[in-house]
């Protein structure tokens, strides 16, 4: 069975999946993926930096995504 849990900020999405993780659940976080993939070094990172340019790059070369939500 597939669950898909999605919902605003301070939903409860996050605590439906741990409880769902308790019963043995295999809990994929789209999120966690995402900031991943856009992690330096990253195809992603690349892509979104070429599209937005350096300005959306902290000291750190980390991409800044309230920068890159501006």
């Amino acid at each position: 069975m597939i669950i898909g849990i999605t919902g605003g900020l301070s939903s409860g999405k996050s605590t439906v999946a741990g409880f769902l993780a308790q019963r043995g659940a295999t809990v994929l976080d789209a999120d966690t993926i995402a900031h991943q993939a856009a992690e330096p070094g990253r195809d992603c990172y690349q892509a979104i930096v070429k599209l937005f340019g350096n300005s959306i790059l902290g000291d750190d070369r980390w991409i800044d995504r309230q920068l890159l939500g501006e």
